[in-house]
């Protein structure tokens, strides 16, 4: 039986395979938090955990697309380009309110996105505003 239960420990020390040390998990990395809503699964809430724990900081868009598939998701981000002379032609051109703007491109999962929204929320750049476009 004492074997069995430090084979288990084993298993529950890692975060993607926890499920009795979850709890303990989620309070190391900040979590529950409101992002999860109400009722989120044990895998929902692993994963959320799993993305925490792997997240090694960044502000790239590789960075941004890696830390989505942790939670799941498999995204793309847009960027844009204010009008200035001398552009490229064919890029498209935006007002100077874009210039910290990005947008990250979802299909539209069964449950709510909530979680990615709220972590990319929390993750970005304080200067800069993020939009979400689920398909």
């Amino acid at each position: 039986r004492l074997c069995a239960r430090d084979n288990q420990l084993i298993v529950e020390a890692n975060p993607s395979t926890t499920t009795e040390l979850l709890p303990e998990w989620e309070e190391t990395m900040g979590l529950p938090d409101p992002c999860a809503g109400p009722a989120p699964t044990i895998d929902q809430r692993r994963a959320q955990v799993l993305a925490r724990f792997a997240n090694s900081g960044g502000q790239s868009i590789p960075f941004f697309i890696a830390y989505a598939l942790t939670l799941g998701y498999a995204i793309t981000i847009t960027v844009y380009t204010p009008y200035t002379f001398g552009m490229v032609f064919g890029l498209p051109m935006y007002g100077d309110a874009f210039i910290f703007a990005w947008t990250v491109n979802a299909p539209l999962a069964a449950e709510a996105n909530n979680v990615l929204e709220c972590e990319f929320e929390r993750l970005k750049p304080a200067h800069t505003t993020v939009n979400f476009i689920y398909s």
